[in-house]
C-alpha cells in the first residue's frame, strides 16, 4: 500500500494523518508532538478548531528538536490562495464538499488554483457495521451549524 498520494501539484500528501478537530485544549500540543515522534507527517488543522496555537507550538518544537523538517510535513489547513502565491502552502484542498459546492468553486471567476483533493474518509467496515449504518436515516449529518441553515450556500441542505 502507498504511504502517500502524489497530488497534481506533485506535492506528496501522506495518506494517514492526525486530525486535531475537537482535541482537548491543553492536550492537543502533546498529541501533535507524539504523532510527529510516531512518524506522522500529515496534520489536519483549521482556524475553526480554535487550537492552532498549540498545534503550531508543537510543530515548531519538533522542528527545533530536529525531529522533523518543515518541508517533510504536510499541514492541512483551510487557507487562502495567497498562501500558495507566497510559497507557504503546497496545494489547496477541500474537505467533505458536496457536488454543488465543488461545482460552485470550480466555476468561480478568477479561480487561480483548483483544489487538488476533496478530503474524505476511506476505510473498510464489516458487514455488520455496514448493516447498522445502512439502517440510519441517510440524509442526516452529524455536524450542523443551524445558525447558518438559511444561507443559500449552506452545504447540509443538499444531498452529497
Amino acid at each position: 500500500m502507498l504511504s502517500f498520494l502524489e497530488l497534481s501539484t506533485k506535492a506528496k500528501m501522506p495518506i494517514v494523518g492526525l486530525g486535531t478537530w475537537r482535541s482537548s485544549p491543553g492536550k492537543v500540543k502533546e498529541a501533535v508532538k507524539v504523532a510527529i515522534d510516531a512518524g506522522y507527517h500529515h496534520i489536519d488543522c483549521a482556524y475553526l478548531y480554535e487550537n492552532q496555537n498549540e498545534v503550531g507550538e508543537a510543530i515548531q518544537e519538533k522542528i527545533q528538536e530536529k525531529a522533523v523538517k518543515r518541508e517533510d510535513l504536510f499541514i492541512v489547513s483551510k487557507d487562502m490562495e495567497e498562501l500558495v502565491d507566497e510559497g507557504l502552502v503546497k496545494a489547496i484542498g477541500i474537505a467533505s464538499f458536496n457536488h454543488f459546492q465543488i461545482e460552485r468553486l470550480l466555476n468561480k471567476l478568477g479561480l487561480k488554483y483548483k483544489p487538488v483533493t476533496n478530503q474524505v474518509f476511506d476505510f473498510k467496515l464489516s458487514d455488520k457495521e455496514m448493516a447498522t449504518i445502512l439502517s440510519f436515516n441517510r440524509n442526516w449529518r452529524f455536524f450542523l451549524v443551524e445558525e447558518l441553515a438559511d444561507l443559500d450556500e449552506y452545504p447540509f441542505n443538499a444531498e452529497y
